[in-house]
């Protein structure tokens, strides 16, 4: 085969073989949104507790007795990975600051998923939410509409109120307040 005709045959292939690769892009879903869907019905069940290390989570609180509180179990994610966007259920690993008796955490988990044995949270929820203060809050992206713009929000619920929607199954109104985020360096 001449030089020539052998270089265009790879890059029509390489071309053809790259069109057929999808490129997957899983959606990271706010855990408001989780949050206010929530109903003890619904695909979740909550739990509060924190993790003992990167991947292993000690419950202290949860939404329905499949999960033993005073019990350490793995945590997983579950969702689309690699190139081909197949579903997954991927082991957990949170930053060391995630880790601790002191670092209490909020996590929606997949009812059809989660057993007595592992906790399996939405893809991108492994940390959950940080359940310490008189206030649950969470710092996410939002589009501006009147710009375009990409700007950081923080968006805060009381954690009673958040905690009786969850965990006491009452059909109440999660009213987040939104602000813009501005962090303690500016």
């Amino acid at each position: 085969m001449k030089p020539k005709l052998f270089f265009t045959v790879i890059l029509v292939l390489a071309i053809g073989i790259g069109s057929k690769i999808a490129a997957c892009s899983p959606v990271r879903v706010p855990f408001d949104v989780y949050a206010n869907a929530f109903t003890p019905q619904g695909a979740y069940y909550a739990v509060e507790g924190y993790y003992t290390d990167k991947a292993n989570f000690m419950v202290t609180y949860t939404s329905d007795s499949i999960v033993s509180v005073g019990k350490i179990l793995p945590v997983f994610e579950y969702g689309p990975f690699g190139s081909q966007c197949e579903n997954y259920v991927m082991p957990a690993n949170v930053d060391e600051n995630q880790i601790g008796k002191d670092k209490l955490r909020i996590l929606i988990l997949y009812k059809d998923q989660t057993t007595a044995d592992k906790l399996v949270t939405p893809i991108f929820q492994t940390e959950g939410v940080d359940a310490t203060g008189d206030a649950i809050r969470l710092v996410d992206s939002k589009l501006d509409p009147e710009n375009g713009n990409t700007k950081k929000v923080m968006r805060s619920v009381l954690k009673k109120n958040l905690y009786q929607r969850l965990f006491e199954g009452k059909n109440i109104s999660l009213d987040w307040n939104e602000e813009i985020f501005k962090p303690f360096d500016e």
